[in-house]
């Protein structure tokens, strides 16, 4: 049976309520954790490595400090000037271990090789190339033409370098994923998620109150969607920061109507009214995101239709222009997903 009136009114005000303190756990809380989680990991290196790297420290620092020229320049420039052919040691190690992998993997050095294995040379190059142009007087010629090529490569590897139609593509990506787990229970849902929960306690011999119901209810029908729609905002505010200043309450019910198996495209026959292209198409029109804006001649509806044939028109090409780049992805492996 459907919600009423009155009760889609008292929703609403528990997902206006409880949005403040759920947002400042996925957008605040959330990234620290998981920050100070992956900050062992520098201190999790094998004792050969870090006595590899701690001696080329030293030699560099050494150098720095004697130099054989360059004295009139500051002590950082000298230094990156030295890590720079520090840095071309690290190199020659990163490729044997790479040559190993190609040769684990079936890839034949020289003739083939990983996207990734080849921005990594190209990035230390660049590395090597900046660190000495840092520590010389008049710098290099040709420093920022590389600079130029590198980020062009890492477009594929960094969002930061991400132009318009690549961050559409991952904002459509990130509302396809999250979208369909994004519900808004009725109250017979909402019972029966509680029930689940009830026979659950009772299997592990565990009390289930009346206060145990009721903050079970509070979370199926309103915490959960709430905190999958602020995890779906957030992720989209990587793709545009624009999204950040979406209300949550209007991201939800957008999101929320995007139903899951409502895809677009003509392969799928249309999305029709709902699906995940116009659920971002309305959200990105709303915040300015991505580029997108309502012209003057337009009705908010017509932008929205306007946007959604832009997002696939945007996939289709780059799904084309992925089929026909020649030679370095497998076909096989392109119509296999």
């Amino acid at each position: 049976m459907p919600n009423s009136p009155s009760r889609e009114r008292r929703r609403q005000q528990e997902w206006r309520e409880c949005a403040p303190e759920l947002a400042h756990l996925v957008d605040e809380v959330a990234p620290r954790t998981w920050e100070h989680a992956h900050s062992d990991r520098f201190d999790d290196i094998p004792d050969d490595w870090r006595a590899l790297f701690d001696a080329l420290a030293a030699t560099v620092r050494t150098k720095a400090e004697h130099p054989k020229f360059g004295a009139d320049r500051p002590l950082e420039a000298r230094c990156g000037y030295e890590w720079s052919w520090a840095i071309s040691h690290v190199e020659r190690c990163l490729g044997y271990m790479m040559r190993l992998i190609r040769a684990d993997i079936g890839l034949k050095e020289g003739s083939e090789t990983l996207a990734s294995m080849a921005l990594l040379n190209r990035g230390l190059e660049q590395l090597h190339l900046e660190l000495q142009h840092g520590g010389t007087s008049d710098g290099r010629d040709n420093a920022e033409e590389n600079a130029v090529r590198v980020y062009r490569a890492l477009r594929a590897l960094t969002p930061r370098f991400d132009d318009v139609s690549l961050r559409r593509l991952r904002a459509l990506r990130v509302v396809e994923s999250c979208a369909p787990g994004i519900r808004i229970l009725d109250d017979g849902e909402v019972e029966a998620s509680v029930e689940r929960m009830r026979a659950h306690a009772n299997n592990e011999g565990r009390a289930f109150d009346v206060r145990d119901e009721e903050e079970h209810r509070k979370w199926f029908r309103s915490e959960l969607p709430m905190m999958k729609t602020l995890n779906a905002r957030s992720m989209l505010s990587e793709c545009d920061e624009s999204f950040a200043k979406l209300d949550p309450l209007i991201a939800l019910e957008e999101l929320a109507e995007a139903g899951p198996g409502a895809k677009g495209g003509k392969m799928d026959g249309g999305e029709a009214k709902t699906g995940p292209a116009r659920a971002l198409a309305r959200l990105a029109l709303q915040c300015g995101a991505l580029e997108y804006t309502q012209a003057e001649t337009e009705t908010f509806d017509d932008a929205v239709d306007r946007v959604r044939r832009n997002l696939h028109t945007t996939r289709s090409r780059l799904r084309d222009e992925l089929h026909s780049f020649p030679g370095l992805i497998p076909q096989d492996g392109i119509d296999a997903e």
